[in-house]
């Protein structure tokens, strides 16, 4: 018995199982289940609840063995107390139900398991259970005489008993006619492998022969080889001459090389001193930009879609509310009344991006706050002309080859007038009321650079200024060329504006923060990873009666 136990927990016996005994312990234990299965739901139909916990516990067990020999771990011990449940179960369920008769002879069972073990047992083992066959023949009609159980009512009949021995017999039949065929295929499938083997033996055996023959002429070979040897070991020296005249020429290359990691470590160390200067002023540069909160305080419903092409920009936005106090009249009222008040908005696209706009933008910062705050110049055709005359200025383009400006979109919004006042270098304005969209054009020059007549002499630059009436909901946007002139899409072509209005009256009934994100997504979509082309800038703003006075009656 110790022995016995011993095999059973044997890894290197666990190896050695055969796939046929694999297989036909799987196919037992199915065919065991379903029987168990059948008897288990038989019982609950009898009303013998505690008898089927036989079954379906052998079937909970069987199940649970089946799980752990799929995993391919304690096969030999689940197989063990899988046929010794097998054996003994069908007797204890014989007994409980009333006997050999009353059961239709469901002892059956353990014939087939005693029969089936011989597939998956080697024959030295497999004796080992005829014992425990027998003994529990024996018991089972010792228990049946001496000490039979009450027969349930639905089993006293006569056909009842028939029909289960019929189909008890049937089953197990059955069970062993196909277990049968299954290994009588596997035998057949040896024998042709057998075949195959014989041939594949003969195919060695005139390989062999050729290896042999083939043995022969490399040894024939290797003399060759050893004459070519002596050849070799001569070069090898010469080869050893000029390892050493190589060895002095890498020392000479690697001084070379230490000099230039040096160099690359140098140049490293100023390129990231340069990129932390410019993100330094990307933070300048974001802080002179007015708060959206401070625009929105005016334009509840309002946003910037700003996108730089580099760390830092050329394009800029500009917000400004001006009170103007000449206009103040005498009232009899104990507080004064508001002061007017101007409110202007501006887009600006700067000569070039990068450092150079991002110098220009804060030269154009500057200047309208100078021209705006300082000077109380609030029309919008005369701030930019004022403006060109300062960007002239500052940059002595009267003097020096220098071209610099910038486009720029400018709005002035009068809340008392109820009227909106634009004018453009460049760059247009556009506005949507209900379902109509349109377009004021700026005017052909920009701001700042030489732009002469055809006599070769300065010619004066003065704006148009557009009035706008604020007598409905509409929705503003001033913009610089960056986004309409991305390229992108399935052909590689611009976005163009006709597209851009497109997009425009397609968002115009959204919120504020949707437009952005529509926006920042269909240009994402465009460019799909293609390179940013120029900086970007949209700005949209809303104008109702929510934020007007009311008109007087």
């Amino acid at each position: 018995m110790f022995k016995l136990r011993k095999k059973i927990h044997s890894e290197d016996f666990l190896a050695k199982y055969p796939a046929s005994f694999k297989s036909a312990y799987a196919i037992f234990v199915v065919v065991m289940s379903v029987g168990s299965l059948v008897w288990g739901v038989f019982c609950i139909i009898l009303g013998l609840h505690k008898i089927s916990i036989l079954p379906f516990g052998y079937l909970a067990f069987s199940l649970l063995g089946l799980i752990v020999f799929f995993s391919g771990k304690g096969f030999a011990f689940i197989r063990f107390f899988q046929v010794l449940f097998s054996l003994t179960f069908p007797y204890a369920l014989q007994w409980l139900l009333g006997g050999y008769t009353a059961s239709g002879m469901v002892s059956l069972w353990s014939f087939l398991t005693l029969i089936v073990l011989i597939t998956f047992y080697e024959a030295r083992y497999n004796i080992l259970w005829l014992p425990l066959f027998i003994t529990c023949m024996v018991v089972g009609i010792g228990l049946d005489h001496y000490y039979p159980q009450p027969v349930p009512s639905m089993l006293n009949k006569p056909h009842i008993h028939k029909m289960l021995l019929i189909a008890n017999a049937s089953l197990v039949g059955s069970m062993l006619f196909f277990i049968g065929r299954h290994f009588i295929s596997l035998n057949r499938q040896h024998k042709k492998i057998n075949e195959t083997l014989e041939y594949q033996k003969g195919e060695l055996l005139q390989k062999h022969e050729e290896i042999l023959a083939y043995n022969e002429e490399i040894n024939q070979q290797n003399e060759e080889i050893l004459a070519i040897n002596d050849e070799l070991g001569r070069q090898k020296e010469e080869m050893a001459a000029k390892n050493k005249e190589i060895a002095l020429k890498n020392e000479a290359m690697t001084t070379i090389n230490e000099a230039l990691e040096q160099q690359r470590s140098e140049l490293r160390k100023k390129t990231n001193n340069v990129r932390s200067s410019i993100n330094y002023a990307k933070r300048i540069q974001r802080a002179i930009l007015p708060r959206l909160s401070w625009i929105q305080e005016h334009f509840p419903e309002s946003f910037v879609f700003f996108k730089p092409r580099d760390i830092v920009s050329g394009d800029f936005y500009w917000f400004s509310v001006v009170r103007l106090e000449e206009n103040l009249e005498i009232t009899t009222s104990f507080r004064p009344p508001p002061l007017p008040e101007k409110i202007i908005i501006s887009a600006i696209d700067c000569t070039g991006h990068g450092v150079p706009g991002a110098f220009m933008s804060m030269v154009g910062n500057q200047l309208l706050h100078e021209i705006v705050n300082t000077n109380q110049i609030i029309s919008p055709e005369e701030i930019l002309r004022e403006l060109h005359l300062k960007i002239r200025f500052s940059l002595n383009q009267e003097e020096n080859e220098n071209n610099d400006g910038m486009d720029m979109s400018l709005c002035v919004i009068d809340k008392q007038a109820r009227t909106l006042e634009f004018a453009g270098a460049k760059n247009p304005l556009i506005y949507i009321q209900g379902d109509k969209l349109i377009e004021v054009k700026g005017d052909k020059m920009p701001i700042g650079g030489k732009k002469r007549s055809r006599d070769n002499k300065p010619k004066a630059r003065t704006y148009t200024k557009h009035v706008v009436k604020l007598n409905e909901p509409t929705w503003f946007y001033i913009f610089t060329d960056g986004f309409q002139d991305q390229f992108g899409g399935k052909h590689d072509r611009k976005f163009m504006k006709k597209r851009f209005k497109e997009l425009l009256l397609k968002i115009k009934d959204r919120p504020p923060n949707v437009q952005k994100n529509m926006l920042s997504q269909t240009i994402g979509g465009w460019m799909d990873g293609r390179h940013q082309i120029d900086d970007m800038l949209i700005m949209g703003f809303k104008i109702d009666d929510h934020i007007l006075p009311r008109q007087a009656t």
